[in-house]
């Protein structure tokens, strides 16, 4: 049995609104910053995180389509899937910026999860 605080989200919340499971004061945000102004291609996502997280966590972002790169945060991000990137972060800080590489303008986060490790 995994006793890991999880946190997610669906699209029965709000924009931007995030569950957790167990302390609901507990939540990861997650919105839209629009895309780089340099680079049409790069989507923006403002990210903030919960209290209560270890130094060494997982967090795993699903979004709408294709994503071929992603970075921030201080955080090394690795491919899941075609829609899925999983970044490992050591000492995070509270809030940081998600840069997705995607071709589709109307990028979004599906999901958002996060594992302390």
């Amino acid at each position: 049995m995994n006793n890991k605080p999880m946190l997610l989200t669906t699209d029965d919340l709000a924009e931007g609104v995030y569950a957790a499971s167990g302390d609901q004061g507990n939540s990861v945000k997650v919105v839209s910053k629009g895309t780089n102004q340099g680079n049409a291609n790069q989507h923006i996502f403002g990210v903030t995180l919960p209290n209560g997280l270890s130094n060494h966590f997982k967090i795993k972002f699903v979004f709408s389509s294709k994503v071929n790169d992603s970075w921030g945060g201080n955080g090394s991000f690795t491919q899941e899937g075609d829609n899925g990137r999983v970044g490992d972060f050591w000492y995070p800080p509270t809030t940081f910026d998600i840069i997705a590489v995607s071709d589709d303008p109307s990028l979004s986060v599906v999901s958002c999860t996060v594992e302390n490790l």
